[in-house]
Formats: C-alpha cells, sequence, structure tokens
C-alpha cells in the first residue's frame, strides 16, 4: 500500500505539541511511537499521529452507509409487534408534550390553519423547541415556522442562543426587559 502522506523531514520538527503551537506549525515528532505504535509525525490540532487520524477519517466517511443500514434496521423493527407498539408509545408521548404545551389562550384553529397551509418539502418548526435540554417552547403561532424538511430534521430540538435572544417572550408586552 502507497504512503499518501506529506514527507517530513523528521529533524527539522518541533519535539512537542508546545513547540509547533509556538512556531505557527501543524505537525510536530515526538520520536516515540504513538498509543497504537505508530511512529510519525503527530498533528498539532488533535495530538494524533497521522496514520491514527486517517484512520478516524476513513472511519467518518462510512458514516452515511451506517445510517442507512440503521434506517432500514429501524423499518424491519416497525414492521415488528414490539416495534408498532414503541412507535405508538413515542407517538402518543410526542402527542401529550403538544398538547400541555399549548396554552388556553391559543386558539386550536389558528394553528391547524398555520399547519395545514405548510408548503410542500417544508416541515412545521418549533422555533423554541417544545421539549429542549434548556428550555420548552409553546405550541403557538409566533413559535413557529416554515422550515426545508432537511434543515429542520437536522436541527433537531436545538435552539440557536441568538433565536433565543430575539423570541424570549413572543407577546409584545413583555419585551421590555429585554433592552434594558
Amino acid at each position: 500500500m502507497a504512503n499518501h502522506t506529506r514527507a517530513f523531514d523528521l529533524a527539522s520538527l518541533p519535539k512537542s505539541r508546545k513547540e509547533a503551537v509556538e512556531g505557527g506549525l501543524s505537525h510536530y515528532f515526538k520520536g516515540v511511537p504513538c498509543p497504537n505504535g505508530h511512529l510519525r509525525p503527530r498533528f498539532v490540532s488533535n495530538a494524533k499521529c497521522m496514520d491514527c487520524n486517517r484512520a478516524v477519517t476513513k472511519k467518518s466517511k462510512l458514516r452515511p452507509r451506517a445510517r442507512e443500514l440503521q434506517a432500514e434496521a429501524y423499518k424491519r423493527y416497525i414492521q415488528t409487534p414490539k416495534g408498532r407498539a414503541a412507535s405508538r408509545r413515542s407517538q402518543n408521548s410526542r402527542r401529550a408534550v403538544k398538547g400541555n404545551a399549548l396554552p388556553l389562550w391559543q386558539d386550536r384553529a389558528e394553528v391547524a390553519e398555520f399547519v395545514g397551509m405548510c408548503p410542500p418539502d417544508y416541515h412545521v418548526d418549533h422555533i423554541i423547541p417544545l421539549n429542549g435540554s434548556t428550555v420548552c417552547g409553546l405550541h403557538v403561532t409566533a413559535n413557529l415556522q416554515y422550515l426545508p424538511a432537511q434543515e429542520n430534521l437536522s436541527k433537531s430540538n436545538k435552539l440557536d442562543p441568538l433565536t433565543l435572544l430575539h423570541a424570549v417572550c413572543p407577546l409584545p408586552g413583555h419585551r421590555t426587559y429585554l433592552h434594558t
């Protein structure tokens, strides 16, 4: 197998990561094998030797296929009685969270109309997630937006801190504390 890494004059490389950082270099060579036994220069960014770093990069290229296999396995699982029951529990739990996040002052028909007007290939997204790790939003029209499906799926239940700053309270009369 051919070696496709850059050729280094090992004697000219710094002996420690600290020296490499101070010199503005991207590699250093300790002169001792890494934990996996490779005697190669190491990256300043992650302290891995070139061979270990390449192995990690190769693994990351395999991830899309692993995701496909996982999706196929999930589809097969959902077809089983146990999988259908788990899916129902998950759907019921999501429905309960949504129901608890709908305040009495919000008109259900208004939310349903907003959801019904969603363009094709878009999802209705909660700006502040209903079940976030740090905040819990409401199921109200002021907290809903249309996002392209792929973007919404990648967002999951995360919240951009800048979004939180501008959408802390959707009621205009209660925003005065943001501008003090």
